[in-house]
């Protein structure tokens, strides 16, 4: 089952988090008792009929605690650094100049010096490979 609820609200109540102890998916660290947290986390999660929905909240909403859509922080952060990447590589691709912040950091146009922290939103069907593959994973997720 997929929902595509468009807030918060109404999906979060679809969700099999709620019926699981809310520590669950907020270890304390990423390694020894707490990466068994983290497992069994993402099981309550695998099973979920609204992943994709909690993961897209938690990419859009940027770094947020614990595991959210079967990711932890720190996969969704490398999720957004490669589409962050392909983006810059597609916009160089096509001509466009990127630019470079005061911190050396290049965005391309667009960016709002944001880079990896905006939100994924397919902008056409010529969407940029890291947006495919984005989508892609997320696809992977409703089946």
């Amino acid at each position: 089952m997929t929902t595509t609820a468009d807030n918060l609200a109404e999906w979060w109540t679809l969700a099999a988090c709620q019926a699981a102890d809310p520590d669950l998916f907020f270890p304390i660290s990423g390694a020894g008792p707490a990466r068994v947290q983290v497992d069994r986390a993402k099981a309550v999660c695998a099973a979920c009929p609204v992943r994709s929905d909690c993961l897209r909240y938690a990419l859009a909403a940027g770094p947020l605690q614990g595991v959210w859509g079967g990711l932890t922080e720190d996969e969704r952060r490398l999720l957004r650094q490669r589409e962050a990447k392909a983006r810059m590589r597609a916009s160089r691709r096509s001509g466009a100049r990127a630019r470079v912040t005061r911190f050396g950091t290049a965005f391309p146009p667009g960016a709002g010096g944001r880079g990896c922290l905006e939100p994924f939103v397919p902008e056409s069907k010529n969407a940029s490979s890291a947006q495919r593959r984005v989508e892609s994973f997320l696809s992977e997720l409703e089946r």
